[in-house]
């Protein structure tokens, strides 16, 4: 419960950061959106570990995703940001491309044979050939960029610190809605990295070690995977920050996780969810 309690405060404090941008936002969103209480606790999923691999330390994590057997992993900092594929078996970076230094990369997703990828400041999304990693365009769009998914039907989902997940035309960039997730009547903030599954977001909750469950039923917050447990278990890695990096496999309906700078990269079981 204190868990629980500190992550909501947290989340509370960070809701001051937000943009008047992203304040303009709130008038679009949908129904569901609202806020009402849900009368339900908080679900506190737990997890096995089914195995660990090695991951590049130097990688600044920002977004994930498995796709073909492979990984494809975005990382960030200024003069470090990076698209990478990486073989799950073995954390062998097998194809990497460098942004140029002024970018700091953000969230990666993919849609059909392209890779999408945000960046936090610049307001740039870049889009590349999945096989060769070539740069094919870009667009542009206002406000951060943090985590990025693909939807059933082929459209972006992109958070940017707040509470707020805007869905986006891939093919123009231009926002087609924009919901709102909350715990109770308190919005959820610092959504980061996220992956969609059928109709749950998992999200990565930034500055914590917490993945938050979303019910895109009610935009609700239903739950939380706790994996602070992962970062203790890390190894001679004392540079390791946040949990961030989601992948889900849908054939086994693992997740694989990692953090920034972390050593070690987790596929995981999560109970009573998938």
């Amino acid at each position: 419960m204190k868990f629980i309690i500190l992550i909501c405060m947290t989340l509370f404090t960070f809701s001051c950061a937000n943009n008047a941008e992203i304040k303009q936002q709130s008038a679009t969103a949908n129904s569901n959106s609202s806020g009402k209480p849900v009368n339900t606790e908080l679900k506190k999923y737990t997890f096995d570990i089914v195995r660990t691999f090695d991951h590049d330390p130097s990688a600044y994590t920002q977004g994930l995703f498995l796709y073909n057997d492979n990984l494809y992993e975005s990382t960030g900092q200024r003069g470090e940001s990076s698209l990478r594929k990486i073989d799950p078996k073995s954390g062998k970076v097998l194809k990497k491309v460098e942004l140029a230094d002024e970018y700091f990369g953000e969230g990666v997703t993919r849609i059909n044979d392209e890779i999408f990828m945000l960046t936090w400041t610049s307001g740039k999304c870049f889009v590349y050939d999945i096989n060769t990693f070539k740069q094919k365009r870009e667009y542009k769009y206002p406000g951060e960029g943090w985590g990025l998914t693909s939807t059933e039907d082929n459209h972006l989902m992109m958070t940017d610190g707040s509470n707020y997940i805007r869905y986006i035309d891939p093919t123009t960039f231009e926002v087609k809605n924009t919901i709102a997730i909350y715990y109770q009547n308190s919005p959820v903030n610092a959504l980061n990295e996220i992956e969609k599954v059928d109709n749950i977001i998992i999200a990565n909750i930034y500055t914590s070690d917490a993945i938050a469950v979303i019910d895109l039923n009610t935009n609700q917050m239903q739950g939380i995977i706790d994996c602070s447990e992962l970062r203790k278990t890390l190894k001679d890695n004392p540079r390791a920050e946040v949990l961030n990096g989601i992948a889900y496999d849908k054939e086994t309906k693992h997740l694989y996780l990692t953090g920034k700078y972390w050593n070690t990269m987790f596929e995981i079981k999560v109970n009573d969810l998938f």
